[in-house]
Order: structure tokens, then sequence, then C-alpha cells
């Protein structure tokens, strides 16, 4: 990502087991995150300026989603077909969009939106990493093993990081924070 502008952060967010998935098998959702987590990740949140998610995660946490929309936060989800959700569609509150990475940042940035808070899922997680268009993962990983589930991010190629911080937000509970080495 070019950083044209030096305040322009892009912040992966995420909750996933020790042994690495977001979900459960084929389960959508997050709902063996915490309580702390789910306290840490909804304040969290007010402190971006646009959120952006993929198709699957709205449609997983579409209820709470549309509960929260709010000017100040635009909700972009990524589809390859944003036409199926037109009806679904809240001018400047939820936006589906088919753009890249790259171009949705580019529009973001235009409306001088410079805290992104990148939500999943792993498809749209894998897109923004390869793309080189994420600034930091803010992970939590949660006192759990699956075996099997739906992975972070399915990336083609390895991605460096950098550990920032650690911080406990609960128990057994972790939130690890790494900056993402180009």
């Amino acid at each position: 990502m070019s950083t044209d502008q030096a305040n322009f952060f892009v912040a992966l967010i995420a909750v996933q087991s020790l042994d690495g998935f977001m979900t459960r098998r084929d389960e959508p959702g997050t709902d063996f995150a915490s309580p702390e987590d789910q306290q840490w990740f909804r304040k969290i949140l007010s402190q971006f300026d646009a959120v952006i998610m993929g198709a699957e995660t709205y449609r997983a946490a579409k209820a709470i989603i549309r509960k929260s929309l709010t000017p100040d936060r635009p909700k972009y989800i990524l589809t390859r077909n944003p036409e199926a959700f037109t009806s679904e569609s809240v001018a400047g509150q939820l936006i589906f969009s088919n753009q890249t990475p790259e171009a949705l940042l580019q529009t973001l940035r235009i409306q001088n939106r410079n805290r992104i808070a990148l939500v999943g899922g792993a498809q749209t997680n894998a897109r923004f990493l390869q793309a080189n268009c994420v600034t930091q993962l803010w992970l939590t990983l949660e006192p759990v093993l699956f075996g099997q589930g739906t992975p972070l991010a399915p990336v083609e190629h390895p991605i460096q990081l950098k550990l920032l911080s650690t911080e406990q937000l609960g128990p057994s509970t972790l939130l690890l924070k790494y900056e993402i080495l180009l």
C-alpha cells in the first residue's frame, strides 16, 4: 500500500482459536469469542472511520451490523455481485462494492476516512494482505482448539509480522498486535 498519507491506517481485526481458525468447521460466526473480546471489539470499532468486511461476514452478523449503522462509520461489504444487495444498501452507511482493496482504500482516502477496520472474512483478509493494504494485525487468541475451520487468511505467500504489543483481555484471552512488514 502506498502510504502517501502518513496517518492512513488499516487494521485487520480478528478473533481466532489457538490453532488458528476464525470459525469452527463450516459454522459461520464468532460465538466462541469471550465476553472480554466482544466488549473490546465493540469499543475499538468506535475509534475507526470505516469498516470493511466480506459478504459472508456480513451475512453471518447481518442483524448486529444493521443495528449499528451510522454515517460516522460506514460499513463497506465486498462482494462479487453488489447488485444482489441493492435492497439492503443504506446510503452512506452500508455500501456493497466489488472494488479491489486498492481502489476501495483510495475511495476512503478521498472521503478523508483514514482509520479503517478490516474485520473479515478469510478471503477478504487474504485479498487485502496480498495487496499490501494492511498496516497492522490485531488478533485475539481464545483458549480453544477447533482442529479445523476457517483460517485467518489463506495467503499465497508468507507475510512477515513484527509483534508490537500483547494485552490480556480476560483470564485466558490474549490480544496480540502486529505490524505488517512490507
